[in-house]
């Protein structure tokens, strides 16, 4: 009775070689998991830079673009006049489900402060069937105008985005240097302004309040999922590193 009982019970002894496979694996597993918890501190402190950015009042562009990319996300203000000859269309942009594109377009500025002279304007998204400017003659104001929005530095194109065609005008990324050269802008600003919502008339074209700020931070839940692998991994391996008592050790 006393051998079976002996026999029957199970202990941790671990063998050298499953050990050493593994380690290795534990080790990356909760390093990934520690990395996602310091990228996600990281995220969060970057989402409340820009929060902190989004809610300060608009400031005169000429103010801003000597700050560089740290002004990026600050509401911004510009005065100057509409050069709708130079209109540019983003192609490709959908709002509330429908195709589209969004209009950018140069403002040659009143106030040349910061050695600029003009600076691009996204002005917001028209539909398919507005995209040739004589449909909405509306949507061209004259005369010197404010343009009130949200600064944005450009960045670089996806993998998939297709290259821009200047002598088409067709432009699928906002390309400053390449804009302000077919709109032959002689001092651009190397920044784009992205116009707001038209409070007096949402539905005015262009519709404005076209920037999509989304800072995903899914950290927590990949630090879960790297800790909970490793978890896993370490319970299978003490399970299988259990033995009878009386087993001899060998690797």
């Amino acid at each position: 009775m006393n051998s079976t009982a002996s026999s029957s019970k199970r202990v941790f002894r671990p063998r050298l070689i499953p050990t050493l496979v593994m380690l290795p694996f534990l080790v990356t597993l909760l390093g990934l998991g520690t990395w996602q918890l310091e990228r996600r501190v990281w995220k969060l402190g970057l989402i409340a830079d820009m929060e902190e950015r989004l809610a300060m009042p608009p400031a005169p562009l000429s103010e801003l673009l000597p700050l560089g990319p740290a002004a990026a996300y600050r509401p911004v203000f510009a005065v100057g006049v509409y050069a709708h000859g130079n209109e540019m269309p983003l192609m490709a942009r959908t709002y509330r489900g429908k195709n589209g594109e969004q209009i950018v377009t140069p403002l040659l500025l009143t106030e040349r402060g910061a050695g600029v002279d003009s600076v691009l304007v996204n002005r917001g998204w028209v539909p398919e069937a507005k995209s040739d400017p004589k449909t909405r003659p509306e949507s061209q104001p004259g005369g010197e105008t404010v343009a009130t929005g949200i600064l944005r530095w450009p960045s670089t194109p996806g993998t998939f985005t297709p290259d821009n065609d200047p002598a088409r005008n067709q432009w699928y990324w906002t390309d400053v240097h390449a804009m302000a050269e077919a709109a032959d802008l002689s001092r651009p600003a190397p920044v784009v302004i992205d116009v707001g919502p038209n409070k007096a008339d949402p539905k005015a074209l262009p519709i404005g309040g076209q920037t999509i700020i989304d800072l995903p931070n899914d950290h927590l839940q990949y630090a879960i999922t790297w800790f909970a692998l490793a978890a896993v991994l370490l319970a299978t391996y003490i399970l299988s590193q259990r033995r009878p008592l009386d087993a001899p050790s060998s690797d």
